[in-house]
C-alpha cells in the first residue's frame, strides 16, 4: 500500500455551482461536513460557525444567530444570504435570515458551505457579504429512524440558572431505489438571557461617569426614555421622560423553536429526480434592528417543487411568513409612559410640565430642586410613590396591546404581518460543450407584502385601507471556465438584475488559479458585490412617540415630499418650533416664523442600490 495525501480533497458547490476540489475553488470556500457537525461541542451546530475562518456570529436571542462575513452588517444582517437546498430562508417581510430557526436541523444536515465575500455575481443581489449553503441528506443514501436528545443549562447573572433542551427525530425511508421520503421534527426550549445594561447612556457610550442618576439619562436596555425635552426655560435642564427596564415589558423571556419538514424524492428515467418539499417553524424569539421586537408565535413556510438531473435544475418555491403577536418593545415603553401620563396634554399639562412643576417646588409636599422627586411626582400615575412598585393596571396595558386594526388606526408598537415570496428558478450546465465549461441560469422573484398598515405604507390615501405592495427583481447569468495550459484555470462570470423602482445593475466575477501540483494552487479573483434595498428600507411607514420611520422607495415615498430637497433638517426645524414657528398642516407651508429662523433643506435622496468590489489572492 502506498500513503497518499489527501488535503484538499474536500468536494465543494458553491462557488461555481459546479462540484470542484476546495483548494481549485476560485474564492474562499468554509466547510462544515457531517463529521465535523456530529463532533461540533455545541447546543446547535449552527453555534459552531463562529469557528469558521473570517466569520463573525452575532447571537440577539438564544435560536436567532445572525452571520456576516465581509462587509458591515446589523444583527439581522439582509446582507447575507442563507440557502437550505437552494432556497433562501430571509424572512419576507424584513428580509432578516431567522438562522436557524427555520434552517435544517442537525440530524438532517449533510454539508455546510460558506462563501465569505460577495457571491452576487452567481447568486444575486443580498449575497453581498457572503452566502451560506446547506445541504440536507437525501433519503435514498441515509436512510432509517435517529433520534437525538440534548439537555444542559443557561446561566446569567440576571437570569440565574435555568434549564434548555432540544430535541430531534428524523425518519427516512427508500422502495426500489426509485420513490423515497423523509421527515423531520425538531423542538428548543429555553430561557432567553436576560439583558441588564442599565448603567450605559445610549448617547454617550463611552462616558467613564456613571450618568444613570442624570435627568437626561437614556439607558441601553431601559426603553421610554428615548423622549428628551429641553426645560432650560424653565429653570430646569435637559430631562428624559422614565425608562422603563427590558424585562418589565416582555410578557416573557422563553426562548422557543418548533419546525418540522416532510419531503418526497421520486426518480424518473435516467437520473432525472423530482423533488417536493415543505418546511414548517415556528416560535419565540428576541430580534433586533433598528429596535428590538419581541417575537412571539410567528410561523414561517418554505415549499419547494424542483425537477432536477446532473446538469439542469428548474425550482419553484414559495416562502411565506405570519407574524400576529409580535411588537417592539422599544415602542412599548415609550407607549405605556404615554398611556399613564401623555408628554404633553392640548393643555399644556402632561409628564414634563408635571415634572417641572415639582423640580420648582410649585407641587405641595414635593421637595424643590430635587431631580428625583420631581421624577416620583411626574410617574405618579404609573409607580405607586408609597412603594415605587409599578401600580397593578402597568401590565394590563402591556397585555391589550395588539396589532394595530387598520379601521380605527390607533397607535401602537404590535405588528401583523402576512407576506409571500414567489421565486422560480433555472440553471443549466452545458457540459457537451468540450472547449470550456459553461454553465447559465437565472431567476424571477416576485414579493407580496402585507401589515395592516402596521409596518408598510400600504393605504395610498387617507383613510383607505392597506393594500398588498407587490414588487420583483429578476436577474440572468453565465459563467465561462477554461484551462488555457495545463496549470493555469481562467473564470469569469457576468450578472444582471433589475429591481422594480432600480436600474439594472450588472455584477462581473473572474478568477485566474494555477496549480503548481495537486497540492498547492494560488488564486487571484476580483469580485462585485450588488444589493438592492430590503422590503424595510423601501416600504417602512412605521409611527413611533414623536416620529414616523419611512421608507425610501420612490413608488411608495414621494407621495410625502420629503426626500430630494422636500424636508428640513431637525436642528434647524426645532429651531423654528421653539421659537414659535408654524406651518400649514396640509400643504406645509410656513404661517408664521416669528423668530426669523433660517430653516435648512434637508437634500435626502431616495434609496440606490449598494455597491462593491474586491480582490482576493491565496
Amino acid at each position: 500500500m502506498d500513503e497518499e495525501s489527501l488535503f484538499g480533497q474536500e468536494i465543494v458547490l458553491s462557488a461555481t455551482r459546479l462540484k470542484e476540489r476546495i483548494l481549485l475553488s476560485p474564492v474562499t470556500v468554509e466547510k462544515m461536513d457531517i463529521k465535523f457537525i456530529q463532533q461540533t461541542a455545541s447546543a446547535e451546530f449552527y453555534d459552531a460557525i463562529a469557528t469558521m475562518k473570517g466569520v463573525q456570529v452575532t447571537n440577539s436571542s438564544i435560536n436567532l444567530t445572525s452571520v456576516n462575513t465581509r462587509g458591515f452588517s446589523d444583527v439581522t444582517n439582509s446582507r447575507f444570504v442563507q440557502l437550505v437546498d437552494g432556497i433562501d430562508t430571509a424572512d419576507p417581510t424584513t428580509n432578516a435570515n431567522l438562522g436557524s430557526i427555520i434552517g435544517i436541523g442537525e440530524l438532517d444536515i449533510e454539508s455546510l458551505e460558506l462563501l465569505p465575500g460577495s457571491a452576487s455575481a452567481l447568486y444575486g443581489p443580498n449575497a453581498f457579504n457572503g452566502i451560506m449553503l446547506m445541504a440536507s441528506k437525501s433519503p435514498f443514501d441515509y436512510q432509517g429512524l435517529s433520534l437525538m436528545t440534548k439537555v444542559g443549562f443557561t446561566n446569567s447573572e440576571a437570569g440565574g440558572s435555568n434549564p434548555m433542551s432540544i430535541y430531534s427525530l428524523r425518519y427516512a425511508k427508500a422502495f426500489n431505489n426509485k420513490i423515497a421520503f423523509k421527515v423531520n421534527a425538531y423542538y428548543l426550549g429555553a430561557q432567553d438571557w436576560t439583558a441588564n445594561d442599565y448603567k450605559t447612556d445610549r448617547n454617550n457610550p463611552g462616558s467613564a461617569i456613571d450618568l444613570s442618576t442624570k435627568p437626561y439619562f437614556d439607558g441601553v436596555n431601559l426603553h421610554g426614555n428615548e423622549n428628551l425635552v429641553d426645560l432650560s426655560g424653565f429653570g430646569v435642564d435637559i430631562v428624559s421622560r422614565t425608562g422603563i427596564k427590558e424585562k418589565d415589558l416582555l410578557d416573557n423571556n422563553n426562548a422557543r423553536t418548533r419546525k418540522a419538514d416532510a419531503a418526497i424524492h421520486y426518480k424518473m428515467k435516467g437520473n432525472l429526480e423530482l423533488i417536493g418539499v415543505y418546511r414548517y417553524a415556528s416560535g419565540s424569539s428576541l430580534g433586533q434592528s433598528f429596535t428590538k421586537f419581541a417575537y412571539r408565535n410567528f410561523y414561517q413556510g418554505l415549499s419547494k417543487l424542483e425537477l432536477k438531473a446532473d446538469n439542469f435544475f428548474v425550482r419553484q418555491s414559495i416562502n411565506i411568513t405570519n407574524i400576529e403577536d409580535t411588537y417592539d418593545v422599544g415602542a412599548l415603553g415609550a407607549y405605556v409612559n404615554e398611556y399613564f401620563n401623555p408628554s404633553q396634554r392640548p393643555d399644556g399639562s402632561g409628564w414634563f410640565t408635571d415634572y417641572a412643576s415639582a423640580y420648582l417646588g410649585a407641587i405641595p409636599g414635593v421637595s424643590a430642586a430635587t431631580h428625583a422627586a420631581a421624577r416620583t411626582y411626574a410617574d405618579r400615575f404609573m409607580i405607586d410613590p408609597a412603594t415605587g412598585k409599578y401600580v397593578a393596571s402597568f401590565r394590563d396595558v402591556i397585555d391589550r396591546i395588539r396589532p394595530i386594526d387598520y379601521q380605527d388606526n390607533p397607535p401602537g408598537p404590535s405588528f401583523f404581518a402576512k407576506s409571500y415570496i414567489y421565486n422560480t428558478e433555472v440553471f443549466y450546465n452545458f457540459n457537451k460543450i468540450k472547449w470550456a465549461e459553461i454553465i447559465a441560469g437565472g431567476n424571477y422573484r416576485q414579493f407580496s407584502l402585507f401589515s395592516k398598515g402596521t409596518i408598510f405604507d400600504e393605504a395610498p390615501d387617507p383613510g383607505s385601507e392597506p393594500q398588498r405592495i407587490f414588487t420583483h427583481v429578476y436577474g440572468g447569468y453565465v459563467q465561462i471556465a477554461k484551462t488555457l495550459v495545463k496549470k493555469v484555470k481562467v473564470t469569469g462570470s457576468l450578472r444582471y438584475d433589475k429591481m422594480k423602482d432600480f436600474k439594472g445593475h450588472i455584477t462581473p466575477r473572474a478568477s485566474v488559479v494555477y496549480s503548481a501540483d495537486k497540492n498547492h494552487n494560488i488564486r487571484l479573483s476580483y469580485q462585485t458585490g450588488l444589493r438592492f434595498p430590503d422590503q424595510l428600507q423601501q416600504f417602512l411607514y412605521f409611527p413611533v412617540p414623536g416620529a414616523i420611520a419611512l421608507g425610501g422607495s420612490p413608488s411608495v415615498a414621494s407621495r410625502y415630499g420629503v426626500y430630494d430637497g422636500g424636508s428640513y433638517t431637525l436642528s434647524s426645524y426645532i429651531d423654528f418650533a421653539t421659537k414659535g414657528g408654524t406651518f400649514n398642516p396640509t400643504t406645509g407651508a410656513i404661517i408664521t416664523n416669528p423668530g426669523n429662523v433660517s430653516l435648512k433643506t434637508a437634500d435626502v435622496p431616495y434609496l440606490k442600490p449598494e455597491e462593491l468590489s474586491s480582490f482576493e489572492i491565496g
